[in-house]
């Protein structure tokens, strides 16, 4: 039977979204993915993930709630661990992980309100924010971007910063410890042919 939600991706004409995907060795199923849709705020959104095995279908992720523009905000996996995701960016990024913890419970640290609803952010008040949750016993990760090539900076469960420079062509060429002006963990320098 055809799921409301895959129904309603063909009634919108909705035809790039995947919802499944099977992987063949000589003509026999060796494994594959299938999504389950539903809507929220008239928005088509993933609702379950599965794994497809050669002999059975396992569910992978369940997503428990989305914020109003779509975005994933909380699911829970195959052994029940709930995950949060707090967007930022004007709800465009996802900017932390949460392992653990269920978006009501993050909720209710401080600045988490003020770090979703930013149009930008620095590392200072990412890693306030990434130090509070963390104090919960959670295990977070923070995710810092520049408006042109995407993640600036990561800041890991430990609480170590990484930092990515790009040159002026958008290229990766520097990681960095700390912040921006650490000390250079591995440097990248790209030729072309006959240059």
């Amino acid at each position: 039977s055809v799921s409301f939600g895959f129904q309603y991706l063909l009634n919108k004409h909705i035809l790039g979204e995947c919802t499944m995907s099977m992987q063949y060795l000589n003509n026999k199923l060796v494994g594959g993915t299938k999504f389950n849709y539903t809507t929220h705020n008239e928005i088509p959104v993933i609702s379950n993930s599965y794994q497809i095995l050669p002999d059975t279908i396992r569910k992978e992720m369940e997503v428990i709630d989305y914020d109003d523009y779509g975005n994933i905000r909380e699911y829970m996996t195959k052994d029940s661990v709930h995950t949060t995701i707090l967007w930022s960016y004007n709800h465009q990024y996802p900017v932390m992980q949460i392992v653990g913890a269920a978006y009501s419970t993050i909720r209710s640290i401080p600045y988490v309100t003020e770090l979703e609803s930013s149009n930008s952010l620095s590392v200072d008040s990412l890693y306030r924010v990434h130090q509070l949750v963390r104090s919960t016993g959670k295990t977070v990760t923070a995710y810092l971007y520049d408006q042109w090539y995407g993640v600036s900076d990561i800041i890991a469960p430990n609480g170590k910063i990484t930092h990515y420079d790009r040159d002026l062509q958008g290229r990766l060429s520097a990681i960095r410890e700390n912040c921006s002006n650490g000390p250079v963990i591995q440097s990248f320098f790209y030729r072309y042919l006959n240059q």
